[in-house]
């Protein structure tokens, strides 16, 4: 477990320096494994937001590209607040530590603690995105920090929201 934990250590915090896209494939009953709640503990239901597009960001509070992808975040959750898209960002961190975070920001997406760890989730490197389509399947998995507020991105999750 300890070598596991290492490994994801390691992998994890990459940064936005990637020549090519990289969007890993994953299993398609990944989406059952997905359990959130709010910061009260309530469960928030991904199968609910069907007709939505979910911009789910998986981050961690030590994880310093994470931290500096969030302005980025909440740029782009603005740039596209009218086009039926949902920026969750999830952490499997205590909720504790989750609230302690987000006293100390200010960005308009909404955070979540995942109850399901990136261990479950097949999560290797954070921070990581997966775009979930209206009809509910996971349809993309970013791995890194990126510049989710540049035109490229902008276009990129606009093109994945009317497929």
């Amino acid at each position: 477990m300890l070598a596991l934990l290492a490994t994801l250590i390691l992998l994890s915090c990459s940064s936005s320096e990637k020549k090519e896209e990289e969007t890993a494939e994953l299993p398609a009953e990944l989406i059952d494994r997905i359990s959130l709640v709010d910061l009260n503990g309530q469960a928030i239901d991904i199968k609910s937001m069907q007709g939505k597009t979910i911009f789910l960001n998986y981050w961690a509070t030590w994880c310093r590209p994470c931290i500096a992808e969030m302005p980025d975040i909440d740029e782009a959750a603005e740039i596209l607040k009218d086009e039926d898209f949902v920026f969750l960002a999830a952490s499997d961190e205590s909720m504790d530590k989750i609230k302690s975070y987000v006293e100390q920001v200010d960005f308009s997406f909404q955070f979540v603690k995942s109850k399901a760890s990136v261990f479950d989730l097949e999560i290797m490197a954070l921070p990581t995105t997966m775009i979930i389509d209206k009809s509910g399947k996971i349809v993309y998995n970013e791995v890194g920090a990126r510049k989710w507020n540049s035109d490229t991105e902008i276009e990129k999750l606009r093109k994945i929201a009317v497929k």
